[in-house]
């Protein structure tokens, strides 16, 4: 399903605020959340969907270096699985692994971008069974928004 802010009228995204190719860093991800604050068109659920569509973004072209490793996805929770977010949620997120991973590259590359940009990210790194043993899988309110574990 897709929102528009307005008849003929797309909400920013992260490709607005960042050259093709560019890496994603706390002045594009502050650029994008204020380009969609300062969109009076987005209100309400609309807001929601396209802010949330602009954080899967971030987290899919953070995370693309090491997608080709496998074994790892990232995951949504909470407010940001439901698409639910305002501008001042916390993004509640998850890189969930096999223990195939070699180390936790992949968590610092996707947790500091938010908290330099002054994100209020709730995050975890857990295996599938940490995971399951804590109940995170089960979450009524949990979606992948990166490449699967395979």
């Amino acid at each position: 399903m897709s929102f528009v802010s307005a008849p003929g009228k797309r909400a920013p995204t992260l490709s607005d605020e960042a050259p093709e190719g560019a890496p994603i860093d706390a002045a594009t991800l502050r650029a994008t959340r204020a380009a969609l604050v300062e969109d009076h068109t987005l209100r309400g659920l609309v807001f929601g969907w396209e802010y949330a569509r602009a954080v899967d973004s971030a987290f899919t072209s953070l995370f693309e270096p090491y997608a080709a490793e496998g074994g790892a996805a990232v995951v949504a929770l909470g407010s940001y699985a439901r698409r639910e977010l305002c501008p001042g949620s916390d993004i509640d997120v998850m890189l969930l692994h096999d223990r195939r991973i070699s180390d936790l590259r992949p968590a610092d590359a996707l947790w500091y971008p938010f908290w330099d940009a002054d994100f209020d990210l709730g995050h975890s790194t857990r295996s599938v069974s940490e995971a399951v043993a804590a109940g995170t899988t089960t979450s009524i309110h949990s979606r992948r928004c990166s490449t699967p574990v395979t």
